[in-house]
């Protein structure tokens, strides 16, 4: 079980960090990436049972891209 989340979590990091260096890159609040959202959520089904888990999982993994990148970002 281990594995599976592990490999869940690390694609949506994956999937989050293109918002999140919009994010740092760019003025204002990029557009909502619909695609990789979907995707996201579609990989989060496999490991959280309720929309509340799904979410939070999603924002977890948000910040996640967004911690990783932050090192770059700034140069």
């Amino acid at each position: 079980m281990a594995d599976v989340f592990g490999n869940v979590y690390i694609k949506c990091i994956e999937f989050m960090a293109g918002r999140a260096a919009e994010r740092m890159l760019l003025d204002g609040e990029p557009a909502l990436p619909v695609d990789d959202l979907r995707q996201a959520r579609e990989l989060a089904m496999l490991i959280c049972r309720s929309e509340e888990a799904i979410e939070s999982f999603i924002e977890r993994c948000d910040l996640a891209a967004r911690d990783l990148l932050m090192p770059y970002g700034e140069s």
